[in-house]
């Protein structure tokens, strides 16, 4: 596992991680970064599998739990303890469970459009992990013997924008992702350089009720600010179970702003000021 990342700041001050969503990268975060506090040095990295990271073992479907691991690595390399934590999406998931795991090593968290885990009832148990195992079959099957496809550098920037999760993203914004997505080839052409079985991710198997009792029982306590994006497409019920952690904590906000699912790239101007006055408090919460 060899992650990369996307720094702002000196090495000497205090460090935030920031965790990007399924399927994007560090650009998640690079038109944020320079409205936020100069007080800070900010991390940013590319999960396995996404952007200019190392892809997990060719036949390995990765784990969630793979991708905490992953962030556990980096905060041990970083040797900065405890840590502020901003995730987005699924990298909001990810921080989530860390700081469960982990309260001490995290001071605040910051969760900007994130949900807490993909919820499957009971009874749909052995169809949708039929459906499921039969996809990843395909998708190996296909793996084995094929070249991955190239594009031209058009065509896939439209294919980028219109895959986002939980709505588009502005062609400014997105372009940025895409380009530490993607490698040239000689003849002009390009690939993407994310792995394909991302989209396979295995999460845990929880309904609404159990995830319910799992943050009753470790419930987040630092200072968290929580963001949401009125025109996001995010599914009702994991934003829900998430509202319900944080109304669980007497030191979290939620701030409602205009914009999607990616809004701190799409509108920056708009995130920043929750942000900066959040990390800016000298008291808790």
């Amino acid at each position: 596992m060899n992650p990369t990342a996307k720094t702002w700041g000196t090495e000497n001050k205090h460090k935030i991680l920031m965790i990007h969503g399924l399927l994007d990268n560090s650009e998640s975060f690079s038109g944020l970064v320079p409205l936020l506090p100069k007080s800070y040095c900010y991390v940013a990295i590319d999960l396995p599998g996404h952007g200019k990271s190392s892809h997990f073992p060719r036949y390995a479907v990765p784990d969630f739990l793979d991708l905490v691991i992953a962030v556990r690595i980096v905060i041990g390399f970083l040797k900065d303890n405890p840590i502020i934590l901003i995730g987005h999406s699924y990298g909001g998931h990810i921080a989530t469970v860390y700081t469960q795991l982990y309260p001490s090593e995290v001071t605040r968290l910051v969760l900007i459009e994130s949900s807490y885990s993909n919820f499957r009832e009971i009874r749909t148990f052995k169809s949708y992990y039929r459906d499921y195992l039969q996809h990843v079959y395909n998708s190996l099957m296909k793996l084995s013997n094929k070249i991955p496809p190239t594009f031209m550098y058009e065509e896939g920037l439209q294919t980028f924008i219109e895959k986002r999760f939980h709505g588009g993203m502005t062609r400014k914004a997105a372009e940025k992702l895409y380009k530490r997505n993607i490698t040239k080839l000689d003849e002009g052409t390009y690939q993407s350089k994310t792995d394909p079985l991302l989209m396979y991710t295995v999460c845990m198997f929880v309904n609404a009720s159990r995830s319910y009792d799992i943050l009753k029982k470790y419930p987040i306590t630092c200072p968290t600010l929580c963001i949401v994006g009125l025109n996001s497409k995010l599914p009702i019920l994991e934003r829900e179970i998430l509202t319900q952690l944080l109304n669980m904590n007497s030191r979290a906000l939620i701030k409602f702003v205009e914009g999607g699912h990616h809004v701190q790239s799409d509108s920056p101007n708009i995130v920043a000021p929750l942000v900066h006055d959040f990390l800016n408090q000298k008291c808790n919460l």
